[in-house]
């Protein structure tokens, strides 16, 4: 019987030091790539959480506007209406989607509504086009002007054509 004879090995068994710290920056940047995913999905989430809200609200508002052009209530808005806030073209709510009102911002607004009501010239069935502009307010420092061409995530703006009687 022969008997063999072992082979010394003169390596250990196991990771070096330089493999280790290989693996470990590997590991950490894909953590840390993981990480800012998951705060811009949080971004986008609360983006599109505050457009489904003004969405609605505007979709209300021209739901409103739509009953009181049937019961014949509708009056034609003023030049401007969706670029500042005009008595009787705009009302405030709060985040949760509540009323607050009308006039200056009440405190606690998060959302401005405004709309316009423009009748189609020569327009035999008395079309009129209803725009409402639902401003997210959180995007603006109090004071500064809201410009009615930008629209920023969380804003929202519907237009529908109604059929009814003259003004």
């Amino acid at each position: 019987m022969l008997v063999r004879a072992s082979r010394l090995s003169t390596r250990d068994d196991g990771f070096s030091l330089l493999e280790a710290l290989i693996a470990t920056s590997i590991v950490t940047v894909g953590v840390a790539a993981l990480a800012q995913l998951a705060g811009w999905s949080l971004y986008a989430n609360v983006q599109a959480r505050r457009t489904s809200i003004a969405s609605v609200l505007a979709q209300q508002k021209v739901e409103e506007l739509v009953a009181e052009a049937a019961a014949g209530g509708l009056v034609p808005s003023p030049a401007g209406t969706l670029a500042s806030d005009v008595a009787g073209y705009c009302d405030f709510v709060d985040r949760t989607g509540q009323p607050l009102g009308a006039g200056p911002a009440p405190s606690g607004s998060a959302y401005a509504r405004r709309w316009s009501i423009e009748p189609l010239p020569a327009s035999p069935a008395h079309t009129s086009i209803l725009q409402v502009l639902v401003i997210d307010l959180r995007h603006y420092a109090a004071g500064n002007a809201v410009p009615a061409n930008v629209r920023l995530p969380g804003d929202a703006r519907v237009v529908a054509a109604v059929v009814g009687r003259a003004f």
